[in-house]
């Protein structure tokens, strides 16, 4: 377990070298080199295995712990003279980059992050004080559960307990998943009517407006909607302290 604990607190830094040659691969190494570390004792060989993980890969920082548990139960010590791409440890982390990150940008980037910052941005126009609980919270409620579904994943996977098309499929049916999404739009919803009744209606009129401009710049350069987020919350900040 111990072994476990090093993988996931290196798997932070799973971008701290990404580059445009290997993507994410070095972090990766630098994530699973405990269990290399444990399995192999000769240099030779740790550093064989070392060059065998040394290569591309790309997924959604949040769902490589399930790479990560899976190949330290898939490396053995015979893979270390494999040719790069022959073991299994090696072909699995590959395949699974790709629709990982894929529900990873769904589950996270376009659900749960706009969510808790809508939320938070729910604060700013109730004036909750003191003004440095906003982004507190907002980290909390933001960061709990990313922490847990990392460890999770990574406990999950390396025991055997689950198989990723299960958990991917549980995922994609759950209910809380498909109506995040209008959990988001409830929250803008509440922003504006938060804004009518605490700033008056010429700064509420002031929000819905600028809403009304960024979704029709999103429809035009397809902007995400996560940047829709800050850039509403960045025009309604800036117009209140001109107001001012």
């Amino acid at each position: 377990m111990n072994t476990l604990n090093r993988i996931f607190f290196r798997s932070f830094m799973l971008q701290a070298a990404w580059n445009y040659e290997v993507m994410q691969g070095l972090g990766y190494l630098y994530s699973f080199y405990p269990r290399l570390e444990e399995i192999y004792d000769d240099p030779k060989e740790l550093a064989a295995a070392c060059l065998r993980h040394l290569n591309y890969f790309n997924t959604h920082p949040y769902m490589v712990s399930f790479v990560l548990g899976e190949n330290a139960r898939l490396e053995k010590k015979d893979d270390a003279a494999c040719p790069p791409l022959s073991d299994l440890s090696t072909r699995f982390k590959l395949q699974m980059g790709g629709p990982l990150a894929a529900l990873g940008d769904k589950l996270f980037w376009s659900t749960w992050r706009p969510l808790c910052g809508l939320i938070a941005v729910l604060g700013l126009f109730l004036r909750v004080e003191p003004a440095w609980i906003i982004p507190l919270f907002f980290i909390i409620i933001y960061n709990t559960p990313v922490i847990y579904f990392r460890y999770r994943g990574l406990k999950s996977s390396y025991t055997g307990r689950s198989e990723l098309s299960d958990i991917i499929r549980r995922v994609n049916s759950n209910l809380w998943v498909r109506y995040l999404p209008a959990a988001g739009l409830a929250s803008v919803a509440l922003c504006h009517i938060a804004a009518f009744i605490y700033s008056g209606a010429f700064r509420g009129g002031m929000l819905l407006g600028a809403t009304g401009i960024v979704i029709a710049l999103r429809n035009w350069f397809k902007v995400s909607s996560t940047a829709l987020l800050y850039i509403v919350a960045l025009a309604v900040f800036t117009g209140s302290i001109i107001i001012r």
